[in-house]
């Protein structure tokens, strides 16, 4: 190889080294950010028989980062089962292993004459399978994937066991628990990866209010109905996304306090417009003598740190002011309205 005096021109063989070792060099692959994430499920959940409004998918992204359990609920032609088994597929692809769909309530028993025992033998086949999903998924921790349950179909009997017992029993508990339909105590963690969705039939003017309880262990999203009632038969074709987008997704998740503040306080700062919502919410609450719950608080401060990037982008809208103004916290008419309820309905 020569060089001129100046160093920049070189021989015919020096070309075609360095062409062969350029060829040779590994591209570097830039991680994926969370917008490059959501834009992805967007598109694999929307289709030619159903598409929900971006907003509506991107608040189940940020509802899973903030807690393990969503309840998505809605008249039936809202079509909450499709968004969960899409949302599910779009992020692991189509392996069975990650996404379970199991049915909550055999509804079908009910012209059998005997609910009680087909429930019951219902709830400890899921109990079973349950307990499959949270060994599966607490050994694949250290790889990045993410498993996701399905509990479709729920009654508010099921809604109110696999919601706030089951959950109740992980927190409160010694590492052991009663897993649905079981009499025996099982030692189990439950694992940052494993997401469990519920779906429910359930309209505004039934009269049924979601517990405190379940309020403060599930994210309660009520779905809108779409414009035109799809069919519920087909299933899109799934292709397996990069397996970097469930670790994105599982390590981007903040669920304690101290790092939502910090988050939050990189992101918009001290002082400016962006702080004015917060602190306009705390007054008010201040003003009129509302002592919020510190779990509700707690919820709300993960929730508004994971709407945003780790580079400050909000994924509602990339800018900081408007991502906070994007409408999400969307109640049931009638219904007590979220801080009330412990910001538990997104």
């Amino acid at each position: 190889m020569t060089f001129d005096t100046e160093g920049t021109n070189m021989d015919t063989d020096s070309h075609a080294t360095l062409g062969l070792a350029l060829k040779r060099t590994p591209k570097v692959e830039m991680p994926p950010t969370e917008r490059d994430i959501l834009a992805y499920i967007v598109g694999q959940t929307s289709g030619l028989d159903a598409a929900w409004p971006a907003n509506e998918v991107i608040n189940l992204y940020v509802a899973l980062k903030t807690k393990l359990f969503a309840v998505l609920t809605g008249p039936r032609e809202a079509g909450q089962r499709r968004l969960a088994r899409r949302f599910a597929r779009a992020l692991v692809g189509p392996h069975p292993i990650q996404h379970q769909t199991l049915q909550a309530h055999p509804w079908w028993a009910n012209h059998t004459g005997d609910v009680g025992h087909y429930g019951t033998l219902q709830t400890r086949l899921n109990g079973l399978k349950l307990y499959e999903c949270l060994h599966a998924a607490a050994t694949a921790v250290s790889d990045g994937l993410a498993f996701f349950v399905h509990l479709e179909d729920m009654s508010p009997a099921e809604v109110e066991g696999y919601f706030c017992d089951l959950p109740n029993g992980f927190h409160q508990g010694d590492g052991r628990l009663y897993l649905p339909g079981s009499t025996v105590r099982c030692p189990a963690q439950f694992p940052a990866n494993l997401y469990v969705i519920g779906t429910m039939d359930h309209r505004c003017d039934s009269g049924y209010h979601f517990s405190q309880c379940v309020l403060t262990t599930a994210t309660i999203i009520h779905v809108m109905p779409l414009a035109s009632a799809p069919t519920f038969h087909t299933l899109p074709t799934s292709t397996s996304p990069p397996s970097s987008y469930q670790q994105v997704f599982i390590e981007s998740a903040v669920r304690d306090e101290d790092r939502a503040r910090t988050k939050l306080r990189a992101v918009l700062g001290d002082e400016g417009p962006a702080q004015e919502p917060l602190d306009e919410m705390e007054w008010l609450l201040w003003a009129h003598h509302i002592e919020l719950d510190p779990v509700a608080l707690r919820a709300g401060l993960c929730y508004l740190a994971n709407g945003f990037d780790s580079e400050g982008r909000g994924l509602f809208a990339a800018d900081p002011v408007a991502n906070l103004s994007s409408p999400r916290l969307r109640h049931c008419p009638g219904n007590p309205a979220p801080l009330e309820r412990g910001i538990g309905r997104e």
